[in-house]
């Protein structure tokens, strides 16, 4: 899990010749006329969540998209919750979560809204935030391998990426010998005191597990069962190889760690539900296949805007009625009231087309 991008660096080096030479030892005295004032470290950039280096007083170049998306039909909330993770660049500041409108609006530009709702925002970010919660913890089980020494170099998180296309070395070792695949990638820079210290984090779904799932706040470590992250440094330099070969696994055994990470081959459970949710797929599609055929060849025959308008509809309805049948039992039942309310039909069409995204999106998952 090396990369020649980000290698272990120091910065914020004191330079010399600023106007008060310091030679041999440092003056403290105040009567020198020269004291030197060694403050708290601080790193000498600060970035967003694009990993932009920012003007820290005015944000730029890139500041939050708090507007609302194009095509967009519910508010969405613009508040964002502080974290728990200090920021690097700052003295004592933390991250703040996106909001749900920053969060759907990143899901459009990156076109992956397909399978997401903008109703299950509030819900998608609380899960986001816990996540990052508990996987800073992770983070600072590692970092504790390397005690602060000095005031103002606690590791502090300078900046991340998303690389959900990308298999870490380990995952991609995981899925040879028959674990699923991890649905994301992150790879968080910390400054460790002046040292970046890059983290590979995967993210794995657990579907035996969700059930026991609640709706989690900020640091509850133990709402989310289905969701498990594997935090370990990236093998970029020596001191990161001694961490996962030595260092850790040594506390680990004398019980002086927090560090709990996933165990390397699947749980049976886990596989046993895997299998059993692409079954329950697979059986879905040849149900599709066979009862949905005149639909389909209606959409492919029509020949008018109107006729291939009701076409499609029903070959929603169809589909939906063996993915999701509840709601497609209401929408039969708004657009069959009398009278008929425009509105309620309208909401029930958009639950049932979320649910044929939902379903497309998990098929791809699990290809």
């Amino acid at each position: 899990e090396s990369s020649l991008k980000d290698k272990s660096v120091e910065v914020n080096r004191p330079e010399a010749g600023s106007g008060c030479p310091m030679e041999g030892k440092p003056s403290t005295s105040v009567e020198d006329g020269c004291p030197v004032r060694q403050g708290k470290y601080k790193n000498s950039n600060q970035y967003n969540v694009y990993s932009q280096v920012i003007d820290p007083r005015n944000q730029m170049p890139s500041q939050a998209n708090q507007q609302q998306a194009p095509s967009q039909q519910h508010p969405l909330s613009t508040d964002r919750v502080k974290s728990h993770i200090p920021k690097g660049g700052t003295d004592d500041d933390t991250w703040a979560y996106p909001s749900p409108q920053m969060f759907w609006n990143a899901l459009v530009r990156k076109g992956k809204s397909d399978g997401a709702t903008e109703r299950d925002m509030d819900t998608v970010v609380a899960i986001h935030n816990n996540m990052n919660e508990n996987t800073w913890q992770q983070v600072m089980a590692w970092e504790s391998l390397h005690p602060v020494t000095e005031e103002g170099r606690e590791p502090k998180l300078l900046r991340f990426m998303g690389r959900p296309d990308e298999l870490s070395p380990k995952a991609w070792l995981k899925t040879i010998f028959g674990h699923p695949a991890p649905f994301d990638r992150h790879d968080w820079i910390v400054d460790r005191g002046g040292q970046e210290v890059r983290y590979v984090i995967d993210y794995y779904h657990d579907e035996s597990q969700v059930n026991r799932d609640k709706l989690p706040n900020l640091s509850d470590p133990n709402a989310m069962h289905s969701i498990f992250v594997d935090v370990r440094p990236a093998i970029d330099t020596p001191e990161a190889l001694a961490d996962r070969a030595f260092r850790m696994p040594l506390a680990q055994v004398k019980g002086n760690s927090i560090y709990n990470p996933p165990p390397f081959f699947a749980p049976a459970k886990l596989l046993t539900a895997e299998k059993t949710r692409v079954a329950e797929i697979n059986a879905m599609w040849e149900q599709i296949k066979t009862k949905c055929e005149k639909e389909k060849s209606a959409l492919s025959t029509c020949d008018s805007e109107e006729k291939c308008g009701a076409a499609a509809v029903a070959l929603q309805r169809c589909n939906a009625s063996i993915i999701c049948p509840s709601v497609v039992a209401d929408f039969d039942r708004f657009v069959q009231a009398k009278p008929v309310d425009s509105e309620k039909v309208q909401a029930a069409y958009s639950a049932m087309s979320e649910c044929l995204e939902s379903f497309e999106v998990e098929c791809r998952h699990r290809k």
